[in-house]
């Protein structure tokens, strides 16, 4: 939008994700070489902080993406809108969970794991299943392992950095720990940590983890009711981005009132987490007031 408008637009991708924005530059170029002119894309570590502060003095406005650390350490710039750490989950009502329904929830859930190993604040990381039967919740924790894995012959997981590794091994170590303790909770996971599924059957607000080390690790809690998911989404609120949603009508309509409340700004379909309105209030909107401010 920026670049139709005739603004230039410089890109520091994130070190781990190199080739999106090369690509999308390239494809743009490909479509219209005028407005593609317009865009320079870049990559380099953080510890480049001499390349930093130069885009940091070379442009009228930033935008930055990261960690609440990152964003905190750009503050002093006024010209800076920046988004910090965010998480996206999902719910799965129970009519999502019927035989013919579930299978095709599970694997459009699956994609909005793997899609962008996780890296993004539209990446699903945590699995809700409101269900009175916790076998049913574990059903389907099994059923999004089982995606994950053929979805593995498709798109094919990405190499994970040593310090994101650690702590995938980790996550497993704890959940093996933690049932060997009697806890209620069970670990699927695949062949050389390329995903992981951590099914926690009894939900508990105080142990309540919305954020997974990426790379395919997904968590899948059951919850009792709507009251108690409501609870749950409180509980990490101002941490959450989205929640897709599984379900009939009435419950889609339903839930998504109950989250909107809660100050969720996009709710998706399965499958579509990463594809949302252009009008979408990102990280509380302050983007978006600015591009409709400035026109």
């Amino acid at each position: 939008m920026i670049m139709i408008a005739g603004a230039g637009l410089l890109v520091k991708t994130a070190s781990t994700e190199p080739v999106f924005f090369d690509q999308f530059a390239r494809t743009l170029a490909e479509l219209d070489r005028e407005v593609a002119s317009r865009i320079a894309v870049f990559n380099w570590s953080r510890a480049r902080e001499d390349l930093s502060a130069a885009m940091d003095g070379s442009c009228d406005r930033l935008i930055a993406y990261g960690d609440d650390a990152t964003i905190e350490s750009l503050r002093n710039n006024a010209a800076m809108i920046g988004f910090g750490s965010r998480v996206s989950g999902a719910v799965v009502a129970p009519t999502a969970m019927v035989p013919e329904r579930i299978d095709a929830v599970a694997e459009a859930l699956a994609r909005d794991v793997a899609l962008f190993e996780q890296l993004g604040c539209l990446s699903l990381h945590h699995v809700f299943v409101v269900s009175h039967s916790t076998d049913a919740a574990r059903n389907f924790a099994a059923r999004i392992a089982k995606a994950l894995e053929r979805l593995g012959d498709s798109l094919p997981p990405a190499t994970i950095p040593i310090r994101d590794a650690a702590e995938i091994v980790g996550v497993r170590e704890r959940a093996r720990w933690r049932r060997i303790a009697g806890e209620p909770i069970e670990l699927f996971e695949g062949p050389r940590l390329e995903w992981t599924v951590i099914f926690v059957r009894d939900f508990i607000v105080q142990n309540l983890n919305m954020v997974s080390p990426g790379f395919r690790t997904v968590y899948v809690t059951g919850v009792r009711d709507e009251n108690q998911l409501r609870e749950s989404v409180a509980a990490a609120s101002g941490r959450i981005e989205a929640i897709a949603v599984a379900g009939d009508d009435a419950e889609t309509l339903r839930i998504s009132a109950m989250l909107s409340a809660l100050g969720v700004t996009y709710v998706a379909a399965p499958g579509e987490m990463q594809s949302p309105p252009l009008l979408w209030r990102h990280g509380g909107g302050a983007f978006l007031d600015m591009m409709v401010a400035s026109r």
